[in-house]
Parts: C-alpha cells; sequence; structure tokens
C-alpha cells in the first residue's frame, strides 16, 4: 500500500532512536536547500542513520517509500516544508 497510515512513518523511525518531528525537520531542510538534493543523497543519510534498526529489506523499502511520499508532497507544495 503506497498510502501512508497515521504513524507508520513513526513505528519504522522509532528503533533508531529517531522520531517523526525530527524527520520532518530533516526533510524540511532538503526540501528548502538553495539547490535540489536527490533522492540519493538525502536517503543516504537516512538510511545510515536509521539502517540498522531496520530490521528486513521490506522494512527499509517501506521506509524508502513513506520518505518518498513526503519528499514529493513537498515538492508539490501540498505540505510544510515549501518555501
Amino acid at each position: 500500500d503506497p498510502a501512508e497510515k497515521k504513524g507508520a512513518l513513526a513505528r519504522l523511525l522509532a528503533p533508531a532512536g529517531l522520531s517523526e518531528p525530527w524527520f520532518d525537520g530533516y526533510l524540511t531542510g532538503v526540501c528548502t536547500a538553495p539547490h535540489f538534493v536527490s533522492p540519493p543523497d538525502w536517503l543516504g543519510p537516512l538510511l545510515h542513520v536509521a539502517g540498522e534498526a531496520l530490521t528486513s529489506e521490506a522494512t527499509m523499502q517501506r521506509l524508502i517509500a513513506l520518505a518518498m511520499l513526503r519528499m514529493n508532497a513537498c515538492l508539490d507544495g501540498r505540505t510544510f516544508c515549501r518555501r
């Protein structure tokens, strides 16, 4: 299911000691950077921080899918991180 269910991202981030507000801050920085930041350039650090707590390939793929959904919404101007 590509849609984000309430709390799904928080549940994926929690085992790594990260929170949804932390992710929102990170994404805000990416979205408002003076130059476009490509997905590999911002997903890589995210996975480095959260990676050890992701228990399976499916969990990692779900985190990436939810992160991309939020990034796309941001870039489309549907969320908080648009200038």
